[in-house]
């Protein structure tokens, strides 16, 4: 028999036996009341209510001694658990009955829920340990993109300073500057300005731009607050400062902007320019950068342009700036060389000043100077760029003048030598023909001529000019002997 069942019967024993009683004892109370004479009807109904109601009470009693202190505890021992959350603690053994096996599987169910709870707060561990995976895995990898950023930088400031170090060639340091540091650093536009001789900037090198501003002038940035004085200029939004670019109309007045000077020594050499787009912004780092990058751009701008002066110095006049013979002779070579190739007519002008000891002795070499300096000027405006004019002795130059022939060789001739007569110069009124002039002897290639014979026939053409009375040209021709030459 169940525990329920036994319960069950014990309620309704206790009842029937306390219904019995009381029945007996009321109607036994009222027969020896009445003296042991017949009750009336309403003592049996009387006797009937008490039975029940003391059954009643007894099975009341019963249940509640049975049952209801048992469910009193279970109930507030499920309300605790569930207000505290605390689900450690179990119910107590509460017997063998269907209460007991109440409390018995509700203690399973805190076992489970326990269990539940374990596994909840090991899974919450457990993601919060994946998540710190996860959060050092992205600062790994954001440190190393930080690394191989560092890394290109690294390497792109050594290949500018090899490049430096082997290469000479001012133009190709420059391409190699903006062509590497551009896409390094991110940039739209990045640009090489360079200081020109009247404290000016002029474009030597540009990328990303739609079209080469190279060779074009520019002003240097100042003025306001964003001038720019022996210091790296940054601009993170240009939008707000549109005046920081408006040196330069080809920048865009949005993203971000950069100047950083290029010195050396002290000495401001030029500018290195740079912008970035609205969604990269110019920051602390790649500013620092700049200015490293601007260091080592100095040091080979300057061996570059050192390296091109020293061979201007070699192969070009110091005072007028013209090539000097050494130059002259190459280019004379490699015009032979065309001509003899395609076909093409050579010609070239003997010139010489005349008087011009003259002019030295009387005015001074100061003078000469300055009348060799306007003479080469007057040469290289009225010449062609295809033309060569040398200076290969004191006063005596020489034009090379390519795809030309004798009656256009002279004409040329002919117009430099009106040119130059009506040069003032200092002095000039005072020289024996009463102006400043040259003579020229003019000389056309004749077929495959030898470069030492067209040079002869130039050379004689020009002293035939001299002693024919000076200011005048003579051409040369191939089958005139050459003169002796005299002072």
């Amino acid at each position: 028999m169940s525990a329920f069942r036994k319960a069950a019967f014990r309620v309704a024993l206790a009842a029937l036996i306390a219904g019995a009683a009381a029945g007996a004892v009321l109607q036994g109370s009222a027969y020896l009341a009445h003296g042991g004479s017949d009750l009336d009807p309403w003592w049996w109904w009387l006797a009937l209510f008490a039975s029940a109601l003391a059954g009643g009470l007894a099975a009341a009693v019963v249940v509640r001694r049975s049952f209801g202190g048992r469910l009193t505890t279970l109930a507030e021992s499920l309300d605790a658990r569930v207000k505290q959350s605390d689900f450690l603690q179990r119910v107590p053994e509460m017997g063998e009955d269907e209460v007991g096996r109440i409390a018995r599987s509700f203690n399973r169910v805190l076992a489970q829920v326990t269990m539940l709870q374990g596994d909840l707060i090991d899974g919450q561990r457990e993601l919060a340990v994946k998540q710190r995976e996860l959060e050092l895995a992205d600062e790994l990898a954001e440190k190393q993109r930080e690394l191989e950023q560092r890394l290109t930088e690294r390497s792109l400031l050594f290949e500018v300073l090899r490049e430096s170090t082997s290469s000479h060639d001012l133009d190709r340091v420059l391409d190699v500057l903006v062509t590497r540091i551009g896409p390094a650093l991110r940039a739209s536009r990045l640009a090489v300005l360079l200081r020109t001789d009247d404290g000016g900037l002029e474009i030597g090198a540009a990328w990303g731009f739609e079209e080469s501003p190279v060779g074009r002038s520019v002003d240097r940035p100042s003025g306001g607050p964003w001038a720019l004085d022996h210091g790296v200029m940054v601009v993170p939004d240009v939008s707000r400062a549109p005046r920081a670019v408006g040196f330069w109309d080809e920048l865009p007045r949005t993203g971000s902007f950069a100047a950083i000077p290029i010195t050396h020594a002290d000495d401001e050499i030029g500018l290195l320019v740079l912008t970035r787009p609205e969604h990269d912004p110019l920051g602390e780092l790649a500013a620092r950068y700049l200015e490293a990058v601007a260091a080592q751009a100095a040091l080979a701008i300057h061996n570059a342009q050192l390296v091109k002066r020293l061979e201007e110095l070699a192969t070009h006049d110091e005072l007028t700036g013209l090539p000097n013979r050494r130059l002259f002779d190459r280019r004379l070579v490699r015009a032979l060389a065309y001509s003899d190739r395609y076909g093409h007519e050579l010609s070239l002008l003997a010139l010489d000043i005349d008087h011009f000891k003259h002019l030295n002795d009387t005015h001074g070499h100061a003078a000469g100077d300055a009348a060799l300096v306007a003479l080469a000027h007057i040469l290289e405006e009225h010449t062609r760029e295809v033309d060569t004019v040398a200076r290969v002795g004191g006063e005596e130059l020489w034009v090379l003048l390519p795809q030309t022939g004798p009656d256009a060789a002279a004409e040329v001739a002919e117009k430099l030598r009106a040119e130059i007569a009506a040069l003032e110069v200092r002095g000039a009124e005072s020289q024996p023909l009463g102006r400043f002039s040259v003579s020229i002897g003019v000389a056309a290639r004749d077929g495959r001529e030898a470069q030492a014979a067209l040079l002869g026939r130039a050379d004689a053409a020009l002293y035939e000019a001299k002693r024919g009375g000076r200011d005048r040209v003579v051409t040369s021709r191939p089958d005139r002997a050459a003169p002796a030459r005299s002072g």
